[in-house]
């Protein structure tokens, strides 16, 4: 093929003339010049010399075309043969509709044949003209997903932009290999030995890859080919088949990300299709098969495509079954697919991709997959398979990038992945006979070994989860550590990094430690007791309760893990991690309400500690103390709390433990705000604060010390000094994961404090300090005694902060509009705002799984709107005496409705306050609990008491034998029985001077 010599008119010059000519021919008409055409006649010039330039431009064109395709263009009896390797497309395609709308258009660089051509040689943005080389195009993706399809359908829709035709090629051999019937990729030597003989040339027998990629690249340099590669294993495999010349395309499939190419090659990933997609491709192998569906067949559709995972290969596997003739019907399949949780020809698509990765990453599969894990990290695989974790994350970047595992994120340190349910099932179902893994491996898929890997994992997730624990509470951590593994050095939890951020790998690993738990739940029938299972079990559940205890979350899933705890502590005969567990059950019963419960099991705590022989930890045994009185605190028993608090405190103070007799201090404060004794609550909080001034390593229990420093300012009526104290213990939280519970908590706290008490004391000090207040102290300076006694007043409004609060408070803040006025402080806890503050506490309890805070946050939401007349609180108090209900807390529940009926009652909704009191003194009746009785039964006098009081003081006579023999025993302290007495004492001078006011 010899090009032709000389210079030849081009089309553009033919067009450069021709447009000159019809120029001078419109400018004579325009012009009109009379001398040289008759009149008018310049016009017909002007169309003449166009329709000549026409002619001229379309001869010059088909002119070239033949001369090109004489010298450009192979002879019919040199154009090589080409023969299809891959199936057609098919007509029942479905989806993909950005990627049928991206990908075509990236070969609008290459000309379409006959008059289209033509309008394909104007330039267009993104066209890519200037490629120098073949255009690349690599489809992704896992098994099933469909690749080869959408490789063909575009194949086929830009096939005329080939001149010298497709070439097709399976990369991996078709013949199977071995007794599984594995298939292996195909050589590049063998792929290239073919297509060069395709395109017409003879390569020797010993040819090497380098003479073969040559002779492939100089017979496609001038030469318009499609090639389509399928099944790729990766991109060395594809390298040296790409063609050499710039008018040539390549699509290539496989199941990896083709790391190591370069940039030119274009990768999209495939995903699975859509719900409606997948119903859409159902519905039309049904409506092609001509087979009518009964109802019911075509009722369960939509769930055949939610079983098949979106995969196209299996919902055509399905759509074949379904429309057979004396097949499984619809419905039936789809029982037969949700109880096995297998798919049709995934088996064999997965055995493809398995057959493509090394033994050990096939074995990390398997592993994976029988552990039961659906999230996990590089060190929880390298437990699985016994190796390092530098060499398990290189399995899991290779698993990833062939989409067998997905990559998730990065949490805590660590690189997160997900194996796919429906792999998961298919490695479970098939097992490793199935899906042609060598036999020589299959001995390390075998049960026995998974057991000892089991063992493995769970020994690597109580490491992890000890030194989590020890790092996010390691006051609480050295207080009553789980039992050792005696197989395992003694600082086991030091010789793992920490994570960075404990509770945030709480929250990525709950699913593993759910996996955990299963494998070492205590009474599992029909399998022998292995001590180290049970070690490992309370290893991991004690370190689950201290991190669900320290981030404030979880409380259910740690109630269930400590019950679980104290069983596995029984089977080991470990009398100081049963007492430890009691422990940890005590501080969640009391959380939840359930004091009686808490107290009793605190108190076999202390019993069994204290004999247990060596001596354990006296810290421990103050532990138990601690937990004893805020049982008996909480449940009404003031004194005897406070004795046994008290002397928790003593051992803690003589072990120079700060941080536990700091936290007693809180406890001991707490006492005070229910027994009244606000002023030395708030002495006890400042002695706590002392304690861990200047500590870094105890921002929890700063906060907690803030916290309840502000909630006694708001007892003791330091409305904007609670203000203060809150806001700021607010701002000083960081964004991390541990401090959401506070975050929630002090915003619960600020948005409790009354709006018309904090206007009123904002008033006083923007009367003194504020700009905007000049005018009216100006008025006052007739009396030289007036700014003594107004700062006297405002100095009465702090306990703490004068006058910094003070001048803070008038201090104007920032404008929200260019030309609007400074914004106030006191915009800051208008009602409205108030109002976003409780409900944020509520979405943020939601988020971190503290129903209990959440419930009572509706409470505090309930009486603002009540008080404010914002909206109808009761709604609020009786959604969180459905949440408790729900939660099983009884106590709590009688609470809302007791909390409920004094908000009505301060609204003046006498008759929705009796009702609510009523029910709450049956709650607390069923609970025995007779300090709570009596408050409600308390509220219900003072409800009757002006319309009613003969009622009312009847009701106080009948309670106040309970409540005499409730102080006898200890369950009602004596504060409660003077309060009854002095409302009775009111409620019978009422009922007599109303029976003295009637006529005799």
């Amino acid at each position: 093929m010899s090009r032709p010599t000389g210079r030849r008119w081009r089309p553009a010059h033919t067009g450069l003339a021709g447009a000159l000519a019809t120029l001078v021919g419109a400018g004579t008409a325009l012009q009109e010049v009379p001398g040289l055409f008759p009149e008018g006649a310049g016009v017909w010039v002007a169309l003449s010399g166009l329709l000549g330039t026409t002619v001229a431009v379309t001869g010059q064109t088909l002119l070239e075309r033949a001369d090109r395709a004489q010298t450009l263009e192979p002879d019919p009896v040199s154009r090589p043969r080409l023969r299809p390797r891959l199936p057609p497309p098919t007509d029942h395609f479905t989806g993909r509709d950005e990627l049928m709308s991206e990908l075509p258009a990236l070969f609008d660089r290459f000309p379409r044949p006959g008059a289209r051509s033509l309008v394909d040689r104007f330039p267009r943005p993104g066209r890519g003209n200037d490629s120098r080389g073949p255009l690349v195009i690599a489809i992704t993706g896992e098994g099933g997903t469909g690749k080869s399809e959408l490789a063909v359908q575009i194949a086929d829709r830009v096939a005329d932009r080939f001149p010298d035709g497709k070439m097709e090629f399976e990369l991996y051999g078709a013949a199977p290999q071995g007794p599984a019937g594995g298939r292996s990729p195909r050589a590049p030597e063998e792929v290239l030995a073919e297509m060069v003989k395709e395109m017409g040339r003879h390569p020797t027998e010993d040819a090497s890859l380098e003479e073969l990629k040559g002779m492939w690249r100089t017979a496609t340099e001038e030469r318009r080919l499609l090639l389509v590669l399928d099944n790729a294993k990766d991109h060395k495999q594809v390298e040296p088949l790409l063609p050499g010349g710039r008018g040539c395309a390549v699509l290539v499939t496989g199941r990896t990300t083709f790391a190591g190419a370069d940039r030119s090659m274009v990768q999209r990933p495939l995903d699975t299709l859509s719900d409606k997609e997948g119903l859409e491709l159902i519905e039309r192998l049904v409506s092609a098969s001509g087979r009518a569906l009964t109802e019911e067949d075509r009722a369960a559709l939509p769930g055949l495509v939610e079983a098949c995972h979106g995969l196209p290969l299996a919902i055509r596997q399905v759509g074949t079954q379904i429309t057979r003739s004396n097949s499984t019907s619809a419905a039936e399949l789809l029982t037969d697919m949700r109880e096995s949780r297998l798919l049709p020809g995934l088996s064999s698509s997965l055995a493809f991709g398995l057959q493509q990765c090394e033994p050990g990453e096939r074995l990390l599969l398997g592993r994976l997959a029988g552990a039961g894990l659906t999230t996990f990290t590089a060190w929880a695989a390298a437990a699985l398979v016994d190796s390092d974790e530098e060499e398990a994350m290189g399995m899991l970047e290779n698993l990833s990038d062939r989409y067998l595992l997905t990559y998730l994120y990065r949490s805590a340190g660590f690189r997160r992945f997900q194996l796919h349910d429906r792999v998961r099932a298919t490695l479970r179902g098939e097992g490793p006979n199935l899906l042609g893994i060598p036999e020589e491996e299959r001995p390390d898929w075998s049960a026995e070994r998974l057991k000892i890997a089991e063992r493995r994992l769970l020994a690597a997730y109580a490491r992890r989860a000890e030194a989590a624990a020890r790092r996010a509470a390691p006051h609480e951590w050295n207080v009553g550590v789980a039992p050792a593994d005696p197989s395992e050095p003694a600082d086991r939890s030091r010789m793992v990094p920490a994570p960075d951020d404990p509770l945030a790998w709480l929250e990525s690993e709950r699913r593993g430690f759910e996996v955990c738990f299963q494998k070492t739940r205590p009474g599992r029938t029909g399998e022998p007791v292995d001590p180290r299972l049970i070690v490992h079990g309370q290893r991991l559940r004690r370190a689950f309760a201290v991190l669900c205890r320290t981030g404030r979350r979880h409380w259910s899933a740690m109630r269930v893990a400590t019950q679980e705890a104290t069983v596995l502590a029984l089977e080991s005969q470990d009398p100081s991690a049963y007492g430890v567990a009691l422990l940890d059950r005590a501080e969640v019963a009391g959380g939840h309400g359930d004091h009686d419960t808490g107290y009793e099991r605190a108190l076999t705590a202390l019993h069994v500690l204290e004999g247990v022989e060596p001596a354990v930890d006296p810290r421990r045994l103050a532990r138990a103390h601690r937990a004893i009185g805020v049982n008996l605190y909480r449940r009404g028993d003031l004194d005897d709390g406070r004795d046994e608090l008290e002397v928790a405190r003593r051992i803690f103070e003589e072990h120079d433990d700060p941080w536990w007799t700091a936290r007693t201090l809180c406890n001991l404060a707490e006492v005070d705000r229910f027994q009244g004794h606000l002023e030395r609550a708030y002495d006890l909080l400042f002695q706590a604060e002392a304690l861990i001034a200047g500590s870094r390593d105890l921002p929890e229990l700063s906060s907690r010390v803030q916290l309840q420093r502000g909630e006694v300012l708001r007892l003791r009526g330091f409305t904007l000094n609670a203000w203060f104290v809150l806001s700021d213990g607010l701002e000083q939280l960081s964004r991390a994961s541990n401090e959401y519970w506070y975050r929630a908590r002090f915003l619960r706290s600020l948005g409790q404090l009354s709006t018309r008490d904090l206007n009123r004391e904002a008033g006083e000090c923007e009367l003194l300090f504020a700009p905007w207040r000049a005018r009216d102290r100006r008025s006052q300076a007739r009396d030289p005694r007036w700014r003594a006694l107004q700062e006297t007043k405002v100095r009465a409004l702090f306990v703490e902060g004068y006058p910094e609060y003070a001048e803070r408070c008038a201090r104007p803040g920032p404008s929200r509009w260019s030309l609007g006025r400074a914004g106030r402080l006191r915009d800051t806890w208008k009602v409205e705002r108030q109002v976003e503050r409780l409900r944020e506490a509520e979405r943020t309890f939601e988020e971190i799984g503290d129903d209990w805070g959440r419930w009572r946050t509706c409470l505090v939401l309930g009486e603002a709107l009540l008080d404010h007349g914002g909206g109808d609180g009761k709604e609020e108090f009786l959604r969180a005496a459905r949440g408790f209900e729900e939660l099983g807390d009884k106590w709590w529940h009688a609470r809302a409705h007791r909390r409920a009926a004094e908000s009505l009652r301060r609204a003046g909704r006498l008759a929705e306050a009796e009702e609510l009191a009523r029910v709450a003194i049956e709650g607390y009746r069923g609970l025995r609990h007779r300090s709570g009785r009596l408050r409600a039964t308390i509220l219900l006098a003072e409800i009757l008491a002006v319309p009613n009081p003969v009622a009312a003081w009847r009701i106080l006579d009948r309670a106040r034998a309970i409540a005499e023999e409730g102080v006898l025993s200890g369950d009602v302290p004596e504060s409660l029985l003077r309060e009854m007495e002095r409302l009775s004492h009111r409620t019978r001078a009422l009922k007599e001077a109303i029976e003295s006011s009637r006529p005799s």
